[in-house]
């Protein structure tokens, strides 16, 4: 059986299977959808569809507003509590409706860990950003740091800065960016640190153009063609790799034996 994780953010819903032992690292299938009522129904199909296990691992991004959320212009704020059983519950309904087991749940920022050492790196920052917030966190050999930060920020700020064709307006991102990336790097060595990017965020590569200035190597965005990804888009519009890693990532420990 193939093995899968789901990425949920809000409503929104990410899955992404991928083979077993040394077949790991192929994506097989990957699907997204808003977890409405019809939600159960695509799920189960996928599933069937693609021989996916029903155990399934999920990364659960936190709501906007949830404490350890902080806003992009505020200070360096508290950091965020892992989620109560009841909110875990109620955030996975469609997926538990649609026949999956949920057999482990993850924030973003331990994700993140995972996918840079999947990269080799055994030492980074590793980010992830979206239209309307990001997590960043510290990632040594596989393990998260102990300050990882989640924010927040306005989808049209984000598209008028990060995303925009400007460069003085990415600058202005960059530089709200800055003291969080400073709490999460505190009292590292940046010698042999490498930098990673992925997520959903319009124009990714460009809005790292002052990030990679900034630490003076290249911001490393995942946003390369993944084993089986050729073979799955065929005849398709092609996927963007960046919005899929996370999933992905969690995906490939599972199967991996490493997190189930």
């Amino acid at each position: 059986m193939n093995h899968a994780a789901a990425e949920l953010s809000g409503s929104h819903c990410r899955i992404v299977s991928v083979g077993s032992g040394k077949a790991a690292e192929r994506v097989v299938a990957h699907q997204e959808c808003t977890l409405d009522e019809r939600a159960p129904r695509r799920l189960r199909e996928f599933r069937d569809d693609n021989g996916i296990s029903s155990h399934l691992r999920v990364v659960l991004w936190p709501g906007p507003e949830e404490a350890g959320v902080t806003a992009i212009t505020a200070k360096p704020g508290a950091p965020l509590s892992p989620p109560s059983t009841l909110a875990v519950r109620e955030r996975v309904g469609s997926l538990l409706r649609a026949g999956f087991l949920i057999t482990n749940v993850s924030l973003p920022h331990q994700i993140l860990a995972e996918l840079a050492l999947q990269q080799g790196a055994t030492l980074a920052l590793a980010a992830a950003f979206h239209g309307d917030g990001g997590c960043i966190s510290l990632a040594r050999d596989g393990r998260a740091g102990p300050r990882p930060a989640y924010l927040r920020w306005d989808a049209q700020w984000c598209r008028a800065t990060a995303g925009s064709g400007d460069a003085l307006a990415r600058y202005q991102f960059a530089a709200a960016f800055a003291p969080h990336l400073r709490q999460v790097l505190e009292n590292v060595s940046q010698d042999d640190l490498r930098i990673l990017a992925c997520g959903s965020m319009a124009n990714l590569r460009t809005a790292m153009a002052p990030f990679s200035e900034e630490f003076g190597r290249e911001v490393q965005v995942l946003d390369h063609a993944w084993p089986g990804m050729l073979d799955a888009e065929a005849g398709t519009i092609p996927t963007d790799p960046a919005v899929w890693q996370l999933a992905r990532a969690a995906a490939q420990s599972s199967a991996l034996g490493l997190h189930r």
